[in-house]
């Protein structure tokens, strides 16, 4: 029998402008990923981006919050 495997994983990128450096864009996603049966899998998954220089009437800070359910091989 395979061991039950949790899976943590976390993913960031940060874009700076060579043009303006109070101007950036950084992404994330930090989550949990879990063996359900054979191959299913569940995530739970938080994302959370941010823009320096957000377009009028958009915010600085964004947040996704992300319930999934996936098959791997």
């Amino acid at each position: 029998m395979e061991a039950w495997k949790l899976q943590v994983f976390h993913r960031h990128s940060l874009n700076w402008s060579v043009e303006d450096a109070s101007a950036y864009l950084f992404n994330s996603a930090t989550g949990l990923r879990v063996p359900i049966f054979g191959n299913l899998q569940a995530t739970a998954q938080v994302n959370f981006d941010r823009n320096s220089n957000p377009a009028a009437g958009a915010k600085k800070n964004d947040y996704d919050y992300l319930l999934t359910g996936g098959y791997n091989w």
